[in-house]
């Protein structure tokens, strides 16, 4: 009879009480110890709890723990000290531990331990493969760089073998690392894993982050060491080459507390650290300098020793974690040689699938690799030929001591063609089943004849067994789960077999994980405040033969219970889950709430600037919805794509398709469609610094949503209104436009509403000269968005603060606003934001008298507005390039700058243009110096004319006075007039 130790049924009940797996209890206790959370001192791994809590035969096999480990768990429990639970805890570890002596000094201990696995075990039958992987290695160890990927279909042994490369890897060489990415499958991704789930664990763990890495990582004893002897060197090289990676891939505060743990922490590494964090590259807005940031980190890393980086499950692979190897691959063929050696292992057939996304990212990039590399391909096919299958049965029996003969043999290898996964299922039904048992001598016997012995016939029936041997519960959970997929959330499970948490744990955890060793945990998410458990299959076989086997019907009913029970999980907002329903749904044939949810799932991604993604959900709804009855939602989605492809820069495409949705909406005589689709058109122009344009727009949406009544769309209207009159110079409109915007949000209650609309009358007092008071509304908007959590419009309001105190010369406090403007341009990639802070940075820069770092800036801005096609915004940069030129002796550059900015001025006028003034009046000094005199006369005057039209529309006296005399750039226009003979002083 099997049983858990004492010690290890107190873990399994305190464990139970409180609804943890075994590895949400490990991170709870790594949480708790970080945090210095009720005297926790140590940590222990979720390997660690799941062998103290492993039921034995024989006391002689139980895990002792040590007695800090005790501690730990005492207080993560909340046992209070000198409390009656706290002594019969630590009591029950000794009387485990004298249970375990008295068992061996009895001589009890009746079944050897297993054998560890020899490299001759899991190399039978695999020589080839094997001797290509040796290669590489050798390589490698030589200082050059090797990839080298596995394929196989499930079951064959390619982690195995990697696994077994690593380890021989480690022995090999004395600096040797080893780190591992797992990519996930789309039912386990977490908003904070989804991406580039493989490459986040492969840089934490070379930072030394061995704890949250979990027990899979570790290859051998002395990996871990390893890795915490070169983290400090890791740490410095990502801090070098990858300031970016801090944030996106490696968490800022986690990575401040593992500095800590390395003893790199100190006042003047915080300093480094930190202005590391504020002032990143302002390129890494793309996600290509993020991935080539990776792969010059893991470069500089590698040069302290050889690196080996295993991805296992590519088929699972994200289009970012793809086009991040992609780039890594490239990178360290360039250059100085390094040691890296990156492995990887993927199923062919899933690379065919699609998920109605689009195809698989990785065909492309292995034959772009396989161009580069050479055959980098390691096909394990072969391995189950006769012969290589006959070696490898041979090798797994040798294993263990044994009396089974020729004709077992021939029969096990005849029934699992040598496949490793069907032959560890087969040797344990005839283990279950008695017809294979221990001799006396501890060898294993056949306990019949040959002929008798009841081998499952096929390979299907080999799992079949395996399964069919489960109760009803057992397997009715494991066939809702199947349709998940390979890896799935337990939650839904549990709801639709109506488990209360208790049994719920003891179902998942000591049967399915424990007991029949069918799952393996995959860690928690936090969805709308609940947190959800993921697990795996143990292999893709179990997950394959359960979906088979339910039949269409049954499939499709758990496919759509599933949906909803995951769809209620989620609520209202958008989530990382919406993906994962809307393929549930498709998959049971509930088209329209599949396309509901695909639309959904591009509204989450839009939030979490992932536009490629989003574009992608939106066509996938408008190709499942049903036209009869989600015709609206259909014009929405496309409003939706038009939004994607604006936050990809890509203009003159979101017009054309917002154009078609505002088609749709006249078509659908939609009212409330037609004025959505125009005030993103209007949005769309202002962009493009068509101001005119937007208004005309916004004008045409707002009294069908006055008379829709939907206040907080003419709110939105409104504010986006107030901007594009600011952009017009008409100030006093702009204002009113702000004002009511502001009302209709108040109404509402809409404090993201409240705060654009105090930003557009904001903008519109900065442009007046009213610093001060600008500066007022400006925090205040930062309040509202803060209680939002509106990252974005604190940063514009940030850079906006910045652009006062610069025209205020006050140059310091400008500096400050900026780079905390840009800080949160960088970290959330607002590409439409960082033309605008690059800028205002050139701007101050040029007030403080550094010139160089003023032209960068200004390189970088205009470079940005070129690249989406922003003409107009572009000639505040050319303007900043202009007199930067001039003051740095290069007047050649500068005319023709000089003469382009004349003749966009002439055909163009000033709108769309952010400081027509400054511009203006740079372009007229520059020409004025060439001796160009006509034409900075006639670009002057005409600059005059447009800056006293403005001024006429302001009412208050007080106000235009400001506007012409205390704002810069305006001054010095009207001095530059007043230099000029015969132009009127105005």
């Amino acid at each position: 009879m099997t049983r858990r130790s004492p010690f290890g049924e107190l873990v399994y009940t305190y464990r139970s009480r409180l609804g943890l797996s075994q590895e949400a209890l490990a991170k709870e206790i790594a949480r708790l110890a970080s945090s210095g959370t009720g005297g926790i001192e140590g940590t222990v791994s979720d390997k660690t709890i799941f062998l103290h809590e492993l039921e034995h035969e024989h006391p002689a096999t139980y895990t002792i723990p040590r007695a800090g480990t005790i501690k730990v768990y005492a207080d993560a429990f909340r046992l209070p000290e000198d409390s009656v639970e706290r002594r019969d805890f630590f009591a029950a570890a000794e009387e485990s531990r004298a249970l375990k002596k008295a068992s061996r000094e009895a001589g009890k201990e009746t079944r050897p331990p297993a054998p560890a696995l020899t490299d001759d075990f899991v190399l039978r039958g695999r020589e080839l493969p094997w001797a290509r992987l040796r290669d590489e290695l050798d390589a490698v160890l030589d200082g050059r760089p090797r990839v080298a990927l596995v394929r196989g279909e499930a079951g064959i042994g390619k982690t195995r073998l990697l696994r077994e490369l690593a380890r021989q890897a480690e022995r090999s060489h004395g600096d040797l690392v080893v780190a591992w990415g797992h990519c996930v499958a789309a039912a386990s991704a977490g908003p904070a894993a989804s991406p580039y789930h493989p490459f986040r664990e492969i840089l934490a763990l070379l930072i030394g982050d061995i704890q949250g890495a979990g027990a899979g990582q570790l290859v051998s004893p002395t990996t871990g060491s390893r890795l915490r002897d070169r983290a400090p060197r890791a740490f410095t090289a990502m801090m070098e080459r990858g300031p970016y990676l801090f944030g996106p891939l490696l968490d800022i505060a986690d990575a401040r507390l593992q500095a800590e743990s390395l003893g790199l922490v100190s006042d003047a590494w915080r300093e480094q650290f930190d202005m590391l964090i504020a002032t990143r590259p302002r390129e890494s807005t793309e996600a290509g300098m993020l991935h080539e940031q990776v792969a010059q980190a893991l470069r500089q890393i590698a040069v302290d020793g050889p690196l080996v980086l295993v991805l296992d499950d590519l088929h699972w692979a994200t289009a970012e974690t793809v086009r991040l190897l992609s780039v890594l691959l490239h990178a360290v063929l360039e250059g100085t040689p390094v040691p890296i050696l990156v492995l990887g292992s993927f199923r062919s057939h899933l690379l065919t699938q699609t998920n109605g996304l689009g195809p698989h990212p990785l065909p492309p990039v292995l034959r772009e690799t396989q161009r580069l590399w050479g055959d980098i391909v390691i096909d394990l096919a072969g391995t189950t030929a006769p012969d290589q299958g006959r070696a490898y049965v041979d090798g797994r029996l040798d294993l263990i001591p044994n009396r089974l003969d020729r004709s077992f043999r021939e029969e096990l290898y005849q029934q699992t063609e040598g496949l490793p996964i069907f032959v560890e299922n087969s040797l344990r039904a005839l283990t279950d089943s008695g017809q294979l048992r221990p001799g006396s001598d501890g060898a294993l016997v056949l306990t019949g004849r040959m002929r008798d012995i009841d081998m499952p016939t096929t390979s299907r029936a080999i799992i079949g067994r395996r399964l069919d041997d489960l109760d009803p519960a057992q397997r009715r959970a494991l066939e809702i789960a199947a349709v998940q997929g390979e890896q799935f959330f337990a939650e839904p499970v549990a709801a639709l077999l109506d488990l209360e948490p208790v049994a719920f744990a003891d179902l998942f955890d000591m049967q399915l994980v424990d007991r029949q060793q069918l799952l393996v945990p995959g860690g928690t998410v936090a969805v709308a405040g609940q947190r959800l458990h993921r697990y795996q299959f143990a292999h893709a076989l179990y997950q394959d033969y359960l979906g088979d086997s339910l039949g269409q019907i049954r499939r499709e009913q758990h496919l759509g219970a599933t949906a909803r029970a995951l769809e209620a999980v989620a609520g209202e907002r958008p989530t990382h889950l919406a993906a994962i329903v809307a393929d549930l749904y498709a998959r049971a044939g509930l088209n329209p709430e599949a396309a509901a949810q695909h639309k959904v799932a591009g509204e989450y991604e839009l939030d979490a600037l992932n536009p490629d993604a989003a574009i992608r959900h939106f066509r996938r709804s408008i190709a499942l919805a049903d036209r009869q009855t989600q015709a609206e939602m259909v014009g929405h989605a496309m409003i939706g794509i038009g939004h994607g492809l604006r936050k990809m820069g890509a203009y003159e495409e979101a017009v054309l398709q917002c154009k078609t949705a505002l088609s749709y909406g006249r078509a659908l005589d939609s009212r409330q469609l037609t004025a959505y689709a125009a005030v993103f058109l209007g949005l769309l122009h202002y962009d493009l610094g068509e101001n005119t344009v937007a208004e005309q727009e916004y004008r045409q949406a707002l009294p069908i949503l006055r008379e829709l009544g939907q206040q907080r769309e003419e709110s939105r209207a409104e504010g986006l209104l107030a901007h594009a009159l600011h952009g017009l110079g008409r100030y006093d409109e702009a204002i009113d436009a702000a004002s009511r915007s502001l009302a209709l949000a108040i109404r509402a209650g809409d404090d993201a509403l409240a705060a654009e609309s105090r930003l557009a009358a904001a903008n519109c007092l900065n442009d007046l000269g009213l610093y001060e008071e600008a500066i007022a509304l400006y925090e205040h908007a930062i309040e509202l968005y803060r209680r939002g959590h509106d990252r974005r419009g604190e940063a514009i309001c940030h850079a906006d603060i910045g652009l006062c105190y610069l025209n205020m010369a006050k140059w310091a406090r400008a500096m400050t606003a900026l780079e905390r403007a840009r800080e949160t341009t960088d970290r959330l990639g607002i590409v439409r934001l960082m033309p605008h802070v690059l800028l205002y940075l050139g701007l101050t820069h040029e007030g403080t008298g550094d010139l160089d770092a003023a032209g960068q800036d200004y390189a970088g801005s205009l470079m940005l507005r070129l690249t989406y096609r922003q003409y107009a915004f572009s000639m505040d940069a050319l303007a900043g390039v202009l007199r930067v030129c001039l003051a740095t002796g290069r007047p050649w550059r500068a005319r023709r700058i000089a003469w382009g900015i004349a003749r966009w001025l002439e055909e163009h006028g000033p709108e769309g243009i952010e400081e027509p003034f400054r511009v203006a009046e740079s372009c007229v000094a520059a020409l004025d110096a060439f001796g160009e005199t006509e034409a900075a006369r006639r670009l002057l005057g005409a600059s005059v004319a447009v800056l006293h039209e403005r001024a006429a529309k302001i009412t208050s006296a007080e106000h235009r006075a400001c506007y012409l005399h205390n704002v810069p750039a305006n001054r010095a226009l009207l001095a530059r007039a007043a230099s000029l003979d015969g132009l009127a002083k105005g």
